[in-house]
């Protein structure tokens, strides 16, 4: 890692150069951070790593351990669920939102994630593909104007990136989600709030059935039927007697 420079730009903080130290597998879940040996690895003191250590803890990322440091976090199978079912609390309406208040000038970001996963795919490269599938949703997310909710989907993103899993290649092809992030985006620049909405729920149901079954590895009290009862229900307004 390389020495860590005060004052360049925002995205170069402490916190971003750890956080991208987790999700690129640098740190891997499991994996006991020494505040004191990380601070002497990027030249500064243990005070600024400490404190970026704080953030990324609650993120979900990493939990202190009394006089050792942080460790990074793994992911749980009931932990994944929660993500998803948050995920459809906020992403639908964002996504619903975004459809209605978006005017072209916003989509130059978007277009560019979506271009870069579209190389990633053609490159067979998909720590670089998951990167930009992350970065496609939450350009979109922005448009609906909620940097709060925004922070907690990419909170809730990194959480299940710093697991190290994916979709792509063994679940389903990097074709197969461009063509659902395509069917979002058509219908946001549509200015079609419903069809976006539900675009983006099925990528999202889609998503956590097929990573889900991946990591349980067939368990049966991960079974699709009964991952559909623990999401099926989320973000839906009218509900059985």
């Amino acid at each position: 890692m390389e020495k860590f420079v005060f004052g360049e730009t925002a995205s170069n903080s402490l916190v971003g150069v750890i956080r991208q130290a987790i999700l690129s597998g640098r740190f891997s879940p499991g994996t006991l951070i020494s505040t004191s040996a990380l601070a002497k690895e990027l030249g500064v003191s243990r005070t600024p790593v400490r404190e970026a250590l704080l953030q990324l803890a609650q993120a979900g990322m990493v939990q202190f351990e009394k006089n050792r440091g942080a460790r990074v976090v793994g992911t749980s199978i009931p932990e994944l669920i929660g993500v998803f079912q948050v995920r459809l609390l906020l992403e639908v309406p964002l996504i619903a939102r975004a459809a209605q208040i978006a005017t072209g000038s916003d989509f130059a970001e978007v277009e560019l994630m979506h271009e870069k996963m579209q190389r990633a795919s053609e490159n067979a490269d998909y720590d670089e593909f998951l990167s930009a599938d992350r970065d496609f949703h939450l350009a979109l997310l922005r448009i609906a104007d909620s940097p709060r909710a925004v922070s907690i989907v990419q909170d809730l993103r990194n959480v299940v990136l710093t697991r190290g899993v994916g979709t792509v290649p063994n679940s389903r092809s990097t074709h197969d989600i461009i063509g659902e992030h395509e069917a979002i985006l058509t219908a946001v620049k549509a200015g079609d709030p419903a069809t976006a909405a539900a675009a983006t729920r099925r990528h999202i149901l889609s998503t956590a059935y097929l990573l889900i079954n991946q990591e349980s590895k067939g368990q049966e009290e991960y079974s699709r039927e009964r991952v559909a009862e623990l999401l099926d229900w989320v973000g839906k307004s009218e509900f059985p007697s």
